[in-house]
């Protein structure tokens, strides 16, 4: 099993409408990072309130790759930290299973069958878990104290 937390930022927050802008991601147990910025298709301005967010702006994004692009090479270096295909991969997030899982999961899920490179390989869905850190934290110190520090320092 390989364990990776990564966050996300995008053009807002419906997983429905809004597309990824960056993903940034780490294996647990090391490696090299993953820091991709994604320009959004169809085109479309990134909203202010999001911008204020994360800072990232049209000019920021605007020479990046499309998700068509830079989503096969995402999925490839998940693939890439696995040991053996038959490990498990849990994407770990702060408060991922609300929001960054299920937009990262739609991404994917928008690209057409053309836009995965030649000998693609899956990860079967089955092996593809995903933990909220917001939850772990939680679980872990009832203190509700504790977890709006922890909140307020991510």
């Amino acid at each position: 099993m390989v364990v990776i937390l990564f966050d996300t930022e995008s053009t807002g927050l419906s997983v429905r409408e809004d597309r990824i802008l960056s993903i940034a991601a780490q294996p647990l147990a090391g490696g090299e990072p993953l820091n991709q910025f994604v320009r959004p298709e169809p085109y479309r301005q990134i909203p202010w309130h999001a911008t204020k967010v994360h800072g990232i702006r049209w000019a920021d994004v605007k020479d990046q790759p499309a998700w068509r692009i830079a989503g096969p090479r995402v999925w490839g270096w998940i693939l890439d930290q696995r040991a053996s295909p038959d490990d498990d991969v849990v994407l770990a997030g702060y408060n991922s299973q609300r929001f960054d899982t299920r937009l990262l999961m739609r991404e994917f899920e928008r690209l057409a069958a053309s836009d995965w490179p030649a000998g693609h390989s899956a990860l079967r869905r089955d092996r593809l878990r995903a933990v909220d850190l917001l939850r772990v934290a939680k679980d872990v110190f009832p203190n509700r104290k504790l977890v709006r520090s922890l909140r307020q320092a991510a």
